[in-house]
């Protein structure tokens, strides 16, 4: 779970404005299998 740590963080931040955490979350998720 560490790796989605960055991506998260940036969502939060606002940095990732277009895309939920939620789905940044299945985006990684998928991209990691």
């Amino acid at each position: 779970e560490a790796y989605l740590a960055p991506r998260v963080a940036a969502a939060k931040a606002g940095k990732i404005s277009s895309k939920s955490v939620d789905e940044i979350f299945d985006e990684e998720i998928a991209n990691a299998k």
